[in-house]
């Protein structure tokens, strides 16, 4: 098997156990009043997201920009009520 072929199977197989599923609303809202400690130790916006829920999701994980962050985790993120 080639390099990036052993890759992709181990980050399939890493994957296993991640999140899939929206968060729930409450949730989400309780991360957001908590993300300014996070933010005080120098975690951007979408990491302390993709942390906290176990989520891999490297549009958000590596975003430098708040607002398009936070529109991206409530349209395929969060659950909508």
């Amino acid at each position: 098997m080639s390099a990036i072929g052993n890759m992709v199977d181990t980050i399939m197989r890493d994957t296993g156990g991640l999140r899939k599923e929206p968060v729930p609303w409450e949730d989400y809202l309780q991360w957001k009043r908590e993300y300014l400690f996070d933010a005080l130790r120098g975690i951007e916006y979408g990491r302390s997201f993709c942390d906290r829920f176990n989520v891999l999701d490297f549009r958000i994980f590596y975003s430098k920009h708040l607002d398009t962050c936070d529109y991206y985790i409530q349209e395929h993120w969060v659950e909508k009520s």
